[in-house]
C-alpha cells in the first residue's frame, strides 16, 4: 500500500482508480444506516464495511439512542483486513459518512502503524479526526503487526 487516500460517501461512490491502480476500501457507516453501495469499479480488490457511530464509550445516548462506538472486536476486524491487504493495493480509501471523523481518525492509525507517507483528506484542513476510533484501532494494528512476526 502506498497511499490512503480518505474522504466522505460520496466520495467514495464517485471514487474513479487511476488505471492499473488496485485498491480496497474501508467503509464506517452509522449503526441502522443501510449500508452504502459502491460502483465495483476495476482494480477493486477488496472492501470492509464496519458499523459503528460517529462517538466514544462515554458520549451519552444522541436523540434518544444509545451510540454504539467502534468496538475492539470491529478494531481487530479492520485491523486483519488492512494487513491482508497491504501487499496487494496501492490505495486503502477509507471514507465514513461526512468524511471528517471517523474516516481520518482510522486512516491516521493505519498511517502510523504501516508508516505509509501520503494521506489524501479529500476534506482538507476540515477534518477532526475521532481520538477514540485512532486509538482503538491503532492498538489493534499494533498487536496484529506483532502476532504475524
Amino acid at each position: 500500500m502506498k497511499r490512503i487516500v480518505v474522504g466522505s460517501m460520496s466520495h467514495a461512490k464517485a471514487y474513479c482508480p487511476e488505471p492499473g491502480e488496485r485498491y480496497a476500501v474501508l467503509s464506517f457507516v452509522d449503526v441502522g444506516v443501510e449500508v452504502p453501495r459502491i460502483e465495483r469499479r476495476a482494480g477493486l480488490v477488496e472492501r470492509l464495511v464496519i458499523s459503528c457511530d460517529d462517538c466514544t464509550p462515554e458520549d451519552p445516548p444522541f436523540n434518544g439512542r444509545r451510540l454504539k462506538p467502534l468496538s475492539e472486536a470491529q478494531a481487530r476486524q479492520a485491523a486483519r483486513f488492512v494487513h491482508a491487504n497491504a501487499e496487494r493495493i496501492d490505495t486503502l480509501f477509507v471514507h465514513c459518512h461526512a468524511g471528517l471523523s471517523r474516516s481520518p481518525g482510522a486512516a491516521l492509525a493505519i498511517a502510523e502503524v504501516l508508516a505509509i507517507a501520503e494521506i489524501n483528506m479529500l476534506n482538507g484542513a476540515d477534518v477532526i479526526p475521532n481520538k477514540y476510533v485512532r486509538d482503538t484501532l491503532r492498538a489493534a494494528l499494533e498487536h496484529q503487526r506483532k502476532s504475524a512476526e
